[in-house]
């Protein structure tokens, strides 16, 4: 056999078997990968150093590797590095779904204990509590209620986008009229916090579900760690602009690189207990990238957040 095929030969045995006995951690298959390759071409040591990859060390005495040698280790190493990669890309992935188990329970757990709760004491002492009383707890349920529907519909957006099945249909559409009517189902009770400021004749050519996704992750964003008043407005032009912005302490500078992060809750958020997943507004940046656009956050001066949705297509400019 040549001394080339035997080097190949020997290589594919190594990326084999240490692929076939690794547990998919990306370092530890790599080292995997360096102790084979040393012990199935015969080398004192085996270095990882990207990017050239697998670099023999040989010891005192032994010639150096050959052509052929280096030109093998040189395809092994390109392959371990890819196989090291798809690693990252699981463990990646298993984390994701530990973290979304983990933060969907605690989001689920936490209404349906108090729904149960108000539920139970209605069915027991109802006879025993006055007008107010039963007001309060059924303020209550529909508080509770709605925080599950909005989680409902973020799994809902997070099986979509998993699965790429968005399924986006573009239409003409006035965004004001569609912004009133979804107002009152995401934001019940707290209209009056939310402006709406859009032209009523302006039109846009864009999937107004996936338009209404981001529009309502925004705006729930603002309610629930902004102060309001919550402005919304449309900005006429090509891109169209929606601009959503509250009156709140803003976002936390070091924070800011991970706000669009699945998952991602600020310190200060999790110390002050306010409901949430973390995934409203990775679910956002998602929509209003499948639709050609941008999101964007910026700082309000003095105080406050801003949020731009860009988008193409403009129909009309009222």
């Amino acid at each position: 056999m040549p001394a080339g095929a035997a080097s190949e030969e020997r290589a594919l045995h190594v990326l084999a078997r240490v692929v076939s006995d690794s547990p998919f951690r990306a370092r530890e298959l790599i080292d995997r990968v360096c102790a084979g390759t040393r012990e199935a071409f015969g080398f004192k040591r085996v270095e990882w150093r990207p990017p050239v990859g697998l670099v023999p060390v040989p010891g005192e005495g032994e010639p150096p590797p050959d052509q052929a040698d280096l030109s093998v280790l040189s395809a092994l190493g390109e392959a371990a590095a890819a196989v090291a990669e798809k690693a990252r890309d699981v463990h990646r992935a298993d984390r994701r779904k530990a973290d979304f188990v983990s933060v969907a329970s605690h989001e689920l757990r936490a209404p349906i204990s108090v729904v149960h709760g108000i539920a139970a004491t209605l069915q027991a002492r109802l006879d025993d509590l006055d007008e107010r009383q039963v007001q309060a707890l059924l303020g209550s349920l529909v508080q509770q209620t709605d925080r599950l529907r909005d989680l409902a519909d973020q799994l809902l957006d997070l099986s979509r986008i998993e699965s790429g099945s968005q399924g986006l249909q573009p239409e003409r559409f006035r965004p004001h009229e569609r912004l009133a009517e979804l107002l009152p189902r995401i934001a019940t009770g707290r209209e009056h916090d939310v402006r709406i400021d859009i032209g009523a004749g302006i039109e846009l050519v864009t999937d107004p579900i996936a338009f209404e996704r981001v529009a309502a992750n925004l705006i729930l964003n603002a309610l629930r760690y902004g102060t309001p008043p919550v402005e919304v407005r449309g900005e006429a032009g090509e891109p169209f602009r929606l601009v959503v912005e509250d009156r709140g302490e803003g976002v936390p500078t070091a924070f800011v690189p991970e706000l669009f992060e699945r998952f991602s809750r600020s310190d200060d958020t999790r110390r002050a207990g306010i409901p949430g997943a973390g995934l409203g507004l990775s679910i956002a940046l998602t929509y209003a990238e499948a639709l050609g656009g941008r999101l964007e956050y910026e700082d309000v001066d003095p105080h406050g957040a801003r949020f731009i949705l860009s988008l193409p297509r403009l129909g009309g400019d009222g």
